[in-house]
């Protein structure tokens, strides 16, 4: 089983004392070896960066996912 994660429509909402506060949509699609793709959950992220030591880091990651039920066989981190 393949998993992969697409991440696009990224946004800076805004820049404050803690970090730079973006959000991002997601869909992860999964694909079995003798099946098609299919798109197994999508949502939304947002997300904290923060400058450490000149490098730019993800401090935090919250996934808001468009479903309230989330597949069961969900294995890999959002």
């Amino acid at each position: 089983r393949i998993a992969r994660r697409i991440t696009g429509g990224i946004c800076l909402r805004t820049i404050e004392a803690d970090g730079f506060h973006l959000t991002a949509d997601f869909a992860v699609f999964q694909t079995m070896p003798d099946q098609p793709s299919e798109l197994f959950l999508c949502g939304r992220c947002q997300d904290r960066v923060v400058e450490d030591t000149g490098e730019l880091r993800f401090s935090e990651r919250l996934c808001i996912y468009d479903s309230n039920i989330v597949p069961t066989s969900l294995v890999y981190p959002v």
